[in-house]
């Protein structure tokens, strides 16, 4: 498969995105990525989360956002996230989960069923809104299938997400607009 120069140009931007996020202190300004993208998610979680939301274990909330980041596109459930960062309740992680949303931390994705109580009760996946933020050290290896993930995730909009797994696969992204379903 041979590749144009304008291609070429294209992947190479887009592994950088990848690699060190979008915000502009790092594009334009040319700013450590690793550590600026410790600071971004810090400063987030301590300044827009913590204090707007006042919660009150705010180191068992960290610790929940840190999981969540290292575990982008990956499922989880509100159950398991309770028992991994010892939360008293469902609850308790539930809210936490919406903050981290609110403060657009992460971008939440249920599973696609035309049943909606099986979408319900079925886990969840959490897209990470900036690379950045995995660029910081919390990703022990890189893995380029599942940054591709996110960065597809991003590119939608207008469309409610879902993902879609049974006994024979998955699909990464089932997007709804009214009552019409892709995949």
């Amino acid at each position: 498969m041979e590749i144009s120069s304008q291609e070429g140009k294209i992947l190479s931007k887009l592994s950088e995105y990848l690699k060190r996020g979008g915000p502009p202190e790092i594009a334009v300004k040319d700013y450590d990525y690793r550590g600026y993208g410790r600071m971004f998610f810090d400063s987030i979680i301590m300044k827009d989360v913590v204090r707007r939301r006042n919660v009150k274990y705010s180191s068992t909330f960290y610790e929940l956002a840190l999981y969540l980041v290292s575990n982008f596109a990956r499922e989880f459930s509100y159950t398991r996230l309770k028992n991994i960062v010892d939360v008293g309740s469902v609850h308790t992680v539930k809210n936490y989960v919406d903050y981290l949303g609110e403060a657009f931390i992460i971008l939440k994705a249920e599973r696609f069923s035309y049943k909606v109580w099986e979408s319900l009760k079925s886990p969840r996946k959490a897209y990470i809104i900036d690379p950045a933020l995995l660029s910081a050290g919390f990703t022990p290896s890189p893995d380029l299938g599942r940054k591709m993930e996110n960065a597809v995730e991003l590119l939608r909009r207008g469309y409610r997400l879902y993902y879609w797994r049974d006994e024979r696969g998955e699909v990464d992204f089932v997007l709804k607009k009214g009552s019409k379903i892709e995949g």
